[in-house]
């Protein structure tokens, strides 16, 4: 359980930094970013919920300019 614990907690490491990256260098992708997230929601349990709400309001500020 230990192990499996720590596995589980890399991959949500792992999983937030490919999407931050993502997110970073091609925020053109903004809609294939929402859909990694469902699926890395789906995958490992993570709750980006705090990040997206981060994602769309950069997104608006973003238009506004």
């Amino acid at each position: 359980m230990y192990l499996k614990t720590r596995v589980t907690e890399f991959k949500r490491k792992r999983a937030l930094r490919k999407i931050g990256t993502e997110i970073k260098y091609h925020p053109e992708n903004f809609m294939e970013i929402t859909s990694l997230i469902d699926i890395y929601k789906a995958r490992y349990g993570i709750d980006f919920t705090i990040g997206r709400m981060n994602m769309e309001y950069q997104e608006q500020m973003r238009r506004k300019r």
